[in-house]
C-alpha cells in the first residue's frame, strides 16, 4: 500500500485560464507595452506599431514616409481614447500623436526646443484626460497639460530649488482618483535617471500648480519601499495600492501619507507579499482590478499575482512551458479590462485575455486515468490505471491499493474499471482482469477471475460496468458478455451475444447497466451493439438503437431515460417505444461524443463530452458547453465517470485525474456582446464617409444607408464584440424585406447582396457571446427607385392619365353626340352624300391626272431646257473661242505697227479683252456642264440590265479613273488597294450606269487625298481602296479613302443636287446626287457614307441581290 496526500476537493484558490492571442503572435513584432477600448468596442493596442483587434481581425496603422499624415515612425509607449473618441498615443521618441478614427488622420505634437508651449520632451509615457476634459501627458522631461483648444501645453518639471516641484522628470504613470486628484508615478526602473530625487510619488493640487512628494526614507518602514513608482490603482475598495520598484507593494493612506509594505513571509507564502527583488529592472508594472473584485499584480520579470480580497490569499502564476493554458514567460507588462469583463494582460512575446467571471474548473491530480468513482461516508473511492484510491476527505489523506503479483489478496490488475457498493455493504472493483470484493478488515481482495475449465466461473476480460438491481440481483457487464452473480453460490450466469439469434445480446462488450423506475433492466453495448432490454422471465433481449456505441445509461428524476453515445444524446420515447436523438438543445449537442450522465439538484443535465462538460437546462431547451476556457481540457474526459457526491459536487474523471466543482459555482459571462457593422461596400469597393458618399459618418455610428438604384449590389461586415472566447461566438444576419430567413455568418462575417429592388430594408444582425448571450444591431437600407418610379414620377403618370380619362371621356361623349346627330339625318343627306362622294372620287382622279402629267412632263420640260439652252451656250463659247483667236492674231499683227504710245495702252486693252474671254469661255464650259448634266438626267434608266462581273466592273473602272487623272496630273501618285470577294458571283446591274457611278466616287477619292497630300506637312501616303462582299441578300461595294474627309456639317447635303465641297468652278455638284438616283433609283439599292473629317470617306454601295448566280 501507498499512502498519497491528495488536494482537498473545496476550491482553494482562483485558477484561471491564459488564453493567448494567435493572431498577435503571428502578426506583430515586439511587445504590446499598453492597451483601450474605444466606444465601438475595438480594442486598441500600441507596440512597434498601433493595431486595432476586434476579435476576428487585427488591423495595423504604421508609418508611411510618403504620407505625413500617417502614424510617427517611433516605437509607441501609451495610448488613451478621449470621450470623444479622439485616440491619444505616446511614442518613444516622436511625441504626442492625435488620432481621428473617422478620417484615419494623425496630428503630430513633438517636443519644439524653442517653443515653451509645445511639449516638454518626445518620449511620452503616460496619457490621462481629467475630469475637466485637459489632457495630461507624462514625459522624460516632465508633465504637461494640454489644452485642445488652444493646441498649447503647460510643463511641469522638476526645480532642484523648489520642494514644491517635481520629484524627478522621468514620468511613469499618471493617475487620477475618485476624488479627481492626479497622482504621478517618478523613476525608471531601467536607469537613465534625470535631475533630482530617483523617483517618488506626487500628487498635483491643480488649483494651485504645486506637488506633494511621498519619497523612499530609509529610516521610516511607513515610506515607500522604492522611489521608482510604476504602477497606482484605486480599487473599488477604496485601497490606494502603490506598486515600485524590487517588487515593492503598498497600500497608502491618503489622508496620513503613510505606507503599508506587503513583506514577504517564508511561512505563510500565500499572504500578500513577494520577496523583495534588488536587480536592477525588477519591478511592478501594474496593479489592476477586475470586474469580480480581484486584485492582478504584475512584475517584471517575476511574473503575475492574482490576490483575492475575499480570502486574503495570493495566488502566484509563473512561467509553466508544460501548461499551454498558463502562463508561458514571466515578463508581466500591462493589465487592461474591457467592458465585457475580459482581462488583457501583455508580456514581452504574448497578449493573453483572461476571464474573471469563469475562473477554471478545479482539477484534482492523481497518479492515473480515472476509470471510476464510488462515494460512502466521506470516503471517496476512485479507480484508476495503476490502482484503487481510497481518499478520507476529512483528513485529506489517501490510500493506494496496487496489484501484488506476489500476493493473491491483491488486486487482481492495477487497471481498475468499475465500482459498486452492495445492499449488503460489499465494495466491488471491476478490473482489467476479473472481478474483486475488498475486506474492509482486512484490506484485502477476494478475486473473481475467469477459469476456463469452470463455465459458471466469470466471463473472460475486463468487467467494464458493475450494477445491482431492486431485486438484488448482481450484474456484471464484461468484455465477453452480461454475467448475473450469485454471491451465495458464487456462480456465474452469462448472457451472451449469439449470432443469427435476434433474442440474444447485441453484442459482448458491455459498457453500462441501468434500471429505471419501472425495473426493466437496460444494458448498454459497444462495437455498434447498441442497448438492450432485458426480459427477465424469458432471459431474451429487445434490441434498440442498433449500430450505435453506448456509453452511458441515466435516468432523470422525472423518470426520462437518457442514453450516451459516440455520436450524440438520446432520449426514450415510452409510449412509441423508441430511443430518438435528442436536437431540442442545439447541432453541437445532438452531434457531440457523450461520454457521461449526471443530475444536479436542480434538474440540469450535466454530460460528459469529448468537447468537455454540457449543462442540459431543466427545461431541456438549451446547453452550455464548459470547455477549454473553464479549464477542461477537449478529449481527456473518461467513458462513464461521472459521480454526484452527497454535498451536490459532480466529479468528471479523465486521463490524469478528475475535476470537481459545484454547480452553482459555474459562473458565466453575464456580458452581452457588442454588436458592430464594420464595413460597407458597395460593389466590392469600401465606402468611405464624405458629403457625396452614401456614409456621412463612420458606419460604426451609421444608422440609416440611402442608395441609389445603380447602388444596389452592397454588402456589409460586422463583428460580435465579446474577448472571453470570441471563436465561439455565434452571428446571424437578415436583410428584412429582401430575406425571409436569418442566415448564420462563416468565419468571414460578412453578407453579400445583390440587385437589390428599390425600397426599404433593415439589415439586422444578430451576435451570441459563448455563454449564449444575444445582442442585435440594426441599420435601415433604402434603395432608391429611378427617376420614373419616383412618387413625384406616379403623381405625374396620375394626373397624365386622370388628364387621358377625362379627354377619352370627352371625345367619346362628342362622338356620342356626333352620332345620334348624324343617324338623325342620315336619311336626309344620304343622296346628298352620294352625290358628294361621286365628286370627291371624280376629283381625287383628276388631281391624280393633273400630277401624273405634270410628273411626265417634267423630264421633257428638263430635257427641252436643257437642249434649249446648249445651242446659245455653244454659240457662246464658239464665239469665245474665236475672239480669243481673233485677239493672239492682233497682238502679233497690226499692233505691232503703232506708236509706242498706241501700242502700250492696246496691249492693255487686249489683256483685259482676254481676261474676260477667259471667264467667259470658262463659265460658259462649267454652264454646259450643268446641262450636260440635267440631260444624264433624263436619260436615266434607259440603259439595259444585264448580268455582270462587279469584281472586273469596279477594277477597270477604278484604273481607268486613276490613269485618266494622270494623264491630266503627272505629279498624281496614290497607292490603289483591292479586296474583291472571290464568290460574289454575276450581279444584274445596268453596267454603263454602275460604271458611272463608280468613276464619280473614285475621282471624289483621288481628288480628296490629293487635298490632303498638299495640305500635309508630314509624311503621307494617299490610298484608295476598294473591296466587295455579299452580306446576306445584298452585294456591297465599299469604295474607302484616307483623304481629307467630310465635315459632319456639310455630310447630310452631299446628295443634294448641284451641292459640293470643292472650290467654286471645279465642280458642278451633280456627281453624287446622279450616283444617288442611279443606285437607289435604278437599282433598288442604297448608297452610303461614312466619314471623319481629316480621317477619310467610305462610300457604300448596296444592292439587292437575292442569290448567287455563278460565272460560266
Amino acid at each position: 500500500m501507498l499512502y498519497l496526500l491528495l488536494y482537498a476537493l473545496p476550491i482553494q484558490a482562483q485558477n484561471f485560464t491564459f488564453n493567448r492571442v494567435p493572431l498577435f503572435e503571428e502578426n506583430i513584432r515586439g511587445f504590446i507595452t499598453a492597451m483601450a477600448q474605444d466606444d465601438h468596442g475595438y480594442m486598441w493596442f500600441t507596440g512597434v506599431n498601433l493595431y486595432r483587434y476586434d476579435g476576428y481581425h487585427l488591423i495595423t496603422y504604421r508609418n508611411d514616409p510618403r504620407d505625413s499624415t500617417s502614424i510617427a515612425p517611433s516605437r509607441l509607449e501609451s495610448i488613451y481614447i478621449g470621450k470623444n473618441g479622439i485616440i491619444w498615443i505616446g511614442t518613444f521618441g516622436s511625441g504626442l500623436e492625435r488620432f481621428d478614427p473617422a478620417t484615419g488622420i494623425f496630428t503630430h505634437y513633438p517636443n519644439k526646443p524653442h517653443d515653451p508651449g509645445s511639449l516638454s520632451n518626445n518620449i511620452v509615457t503616460s496619457i490621462l484626460e481629467d475630469q475637466d476634459g485637459l489632457l495630461w501627458v507624462g514625459t522624460h522631461g516632465g508633465l504637461n497639460r494640454f489644452d485642445p483648444k488652444t493646441g498649447k501645453f503647460r510643463r511641469y518639471q522638476h526645480n532642484p530649488a523648489d520642494p514644491t516641484s517635481l520629484s524627478n522628470d522621468q514620468v511613469r504613470i499618471l493617475y487620477q482618483d475618485r476624488q479627481g486628484t492626479l497622482w504621478i508615478g517618478c523613476g525608471s526602473p531601467f536607469g537613465n535617471e534625470s535631475p533630482g530625487e530617483a523617483g517618488g510619488l506626487n500628487r498635483l493640487d491643480k488649483n494651485t500648480g504645486l506637488f506633494t512628494r511621498y519619497l523612499h526614507d530609509p529610516r521610516d518602514p511607513n515610506s515607500l519601499l522604492d522611489n521608482k513608482v510604476r504602477a497606482i490603482c484605486e480599487d473599488s475598495r477604496g485601497n490606494f495600492w502603490i506598486g515600485t520598484a524590487g517588487d515593492g507593494l503598498h497600500q497608502m493612506n491618503r489622508q496620513t501619507g503613510r505606507f503599508t509594505r506587503f513583506r514577504y513571509d517564508p511561512l505563510q507564502p500565500d499572504k500578500l507579499s513577494a520577496p523583495e527583488k534588488k536587480g536592477d529592472f525588477h519591478h511592478v508594472t501594474f496593479v489592476h482590478e477586475d470586474v469580480t473584485g480581484g486584485i492582478w499584480i504584475g512584475a517584471f520579470p517575476s511574473g503575475l499575482n492574482y490576490f483575492d480580497p475575499k480570502t486574503s490569499k495570493i495566488t502566484r502564476y509563473v512561467a509553466n512551458k508544460d501548461k499551454p493554458e498558463g502562463l508561458q514567460e514571466n515578463s508581466v507588462w500591462y493589465a487592461y479590462t474591457s467592458r465585457d469583463g475580459v482581462l488583457w494582460i501583455s508580456t514581452q512575446f504574448y497578449v493573453y485575455r483572461i476571464d474573471p467571471l469563469r475562473p477554471h474548473v478545479t482539477h484534482i491530480t492523481t497518479d492515473g486515468r480515472v476509470n471510476a468513482f464510488y462515494e460512502d461516508h466521506r470516503t471517496l473511492w476512485i479507480g484508476t490505471d495503476k490502482g484503487l484510491l481510497r481518499s478520507d476527505l476529512n483528513s485529506s489523506s489517501a490510500t493506494s491499493f496496487r496489484h501484488d503479483p506476489q500476493r493473491t489478496s491483491s488486486l487482481s490488475s492495477d487497471v481498475v474499471l468499475s465500482l459498486w457498493k452492495d445492499r449488503k455493504g460489499n465494495l466491488w472493483a471491476g478490473t482489467a482482469n476479473g472481478l474483486n470484493r475488498f475486506n474492509p478488515q482486512t484490506e484485502t481482495f477476494t478475486r473473481y477471475e475467469h477459469n476456463r475449465a469452470d463455465a459458471s466461473s466469470i466471463s473472460q476480460g475486463g468487467v467494464l460496468s458493475l450494477y445491482e438491481d431492486h431485486l438484488g440481483d448482481f450484474w456484471i457487464g464484461t468484455d465477453s458478455g452480461l454475467d448475473r452473480m450469485d454471491r451465495v453460490q458464487e456462480r456465474f450466469t452469462h448472457y451472451r451475444h449469439k449470432p443469427g439469434e435476434g433474442g440474444s445480446l447485441s453484442n459482448n462488450t458491455v459498457k453500462c447497466i441501468n434500471e429505471d423506475q419501472s425495473g426493466t433492466l437496460w444494458i448498454g453495448t459497444w462495437s455498434r451493439g447498441g442497448i438492450n432490454r432485458l426480459d427477465r422471465r424469458a432471459g431474451r433481449f429487445r434490441r434498440y438503437l442498433e449500430g450505435s456505441n453506448v456509453v452511458n445509461i441515466a435516468q432523470d428524476a422525472q423518470g426520462t431515460l437518457w442514453v450516451a453515445t459516440e455520436f450524440g444524446l438520446f432520449r426514450r420515447n415510452d409510449k412509441q417505444d423508441l430511443f430518438t436523438r435528442f436536437t431540442d438543445a442545439g447541432p453541437e449537442l445532438s452531434t457531440a461524443n457523450i461520454v457521461s450522465i449526471l443530475e444536479d439538484s436542480k434538474r440540469n443535465l450535466w454530460l460528459g463530452s469529448v468537447s468537455g462538460i454540457f449543462r442540459l437546462n431543466a427545461s431541456r431547451a438549451s446547453a452550455q458547453v464548459y470547455g477549454k476556457k473553464y479549464g477542461i481540457l477537449p478529449n481527456g474526459l473518461s467513458d462513464m465517470v461521472g459521480h454526484k457526491r452527497p454535498d451536490g459536487a459532480l466529479l468528471f474523471g479523465d486521463e490524469t485525474g478528475y475535476y470537481v466543482f459545484h454547480p452553482g459555482e459555474i459562473k458565466t459571462n453575464t456580458k452581452a456582446p457588442q454588436v458592430l457593422i464594420t464595413d460597407f461596400k458597395i460593389a466590392d469597393m469600401p465606402v468611405k464617409p464624405g458629403p457625396d458618399s452614401p456614409l456621412k459618418k463612420p458606419i460604426e455610428e451609421t444608422r440609416a444607408i440611402e442608395l441609389t438604384i445603380k447602388q444596389n449590389v452592397f454588402s456589409f461586415e460586422f463583428s460580435g464584440i465579446h474577448y472571453s472566447s470570441p471563436e465561439a461566438n455565434k452571428h446571424l444576419f437578415i436583410l428584412e424585406n429582401y430575406e425571409k430567413n436569418w442566415r448564420r455568418a462563416g468565419s468571414e462575417k460578412a453578407a453579400y447582396y445583390s440587385n437589390v429592388p428599390p425600397g426599404n430594408y433593415v439589415f439586422r444582425v444578430k451576435a451570441a457571446s459563448s455563454d449564449g448571450l444575444w445582442a442585435e444591431n440594426a441599420l435601415r437600407v433604402t434603395v432608391l427607385p429611378p427617376w420614373w418610379a419616383t412618387w413625384w414620377a406616379y403623381g405625374l403618370y396620375a394626373i397624365l392619365f386622370m388628364g387621358g380619362v377625362y379627354g377619352v371621356h370627352r371625345f367619346q361623349k362628342q362622338r356620342v353626340i356626333a352620332i345620334e346627330r348624324e343617324r338623325t339625318r342620315e336619311r336626309e343627306l344620304a343622296q346628298a352624300k352620294k352625290i358628294e362622294q361621286a365628286y370627291t372620287e371624280l376629283k381625287t382622279t383628276q388631281t391624280q391626272l393633273i400630277q401624273s402629267e405634270k410628273m411626265a412632263s417634267l423630264g421633257e420640260l428638263t430635257a427641252g431646257i436643257a437642249h434649249e439652252m446648249q445651242n446659245p451656250l455653244n454659240f457662246v463659247n464658239n464665239f469665245a473661242e474665236v475672239s480669243t483667236e481673233l485677239v493672239d492674231e492682233l497682238k502679233e499683227g497690226p499692233i505691232q505697227k503703232l506708236p509706242d504710245a498706241d501700242k502700250q495702252y492696246a496691249d492693255e486693252i487686249l489683256i483685259d479683252l482676254s481676261r474676260n474671254l477667259a471667264k467667259i469661255t470658262n463659265h460658259g464650259q462649267r454652264a454646259a456642264s450643268i446641262v450636260n448634266g440635267m440631260l444624264e438626267h433624263t436619260r436615266m434608266g434607259t440603259g439595259e440590265r444585264r448580268l455582270t462581273d462587279l469584281n472586273t466592273l469596279c477594277d477597270e473602272y477604278l484604273h481607268l479613273a486613276y490613269h485618266g487623272l494622270l494623264a491630266k496630273d503627272k505629279t498624281f501618285s496614290t497607292k490603289l488597294e483591292t479586296d474583291f470577294e472571290a464568290d460574289l458571283g454575276l450581279v444584274d446591274v445596268v453596267p454603263q450606269e454602275l460604271g458611272r457611278v463608280l468613276l464619280n466616287l473614285y475621282n471624289n477619292a483621288f481628288y480628296a487625298v490629293s487635298e490632303k497630300k498638299q495640305q500635309s506637312a508630314v509624311a503621307y501616303q494617299p490610298i484608295v481602296r476598294v473591296s466587295t462582299r455579299r452580306v446576306e441578300d445584298t452585294i456591297e461595294i465599299q469604295v474607302l479613302d484616307n483623304g481629307i474627309g467630310i465635315p459632319d456639317a456639310v455630310k447630310a447635303k452631299i446628295f443634294q443636287p448641284f451641292f459640293t465641297t470643292k472650290p467654286t468652278g471645279e465642280g458642278t455638284g451633280l456627281g453624287l446626287s446622279l450616283s444617288y438616283d442611279i443606285v437607289t433609283k435604278g437599282h433598288g439599292g442604297s448608297l452610303l457614307v461614312e466619314s471623319q473629317a481629316g480621317q477619310g470617306t467610305q462610300f457604300v454601295i448596296q444592292l439587292p441581290q437575292p442569290q448567287v448566280i455563278k460565272k460560266t
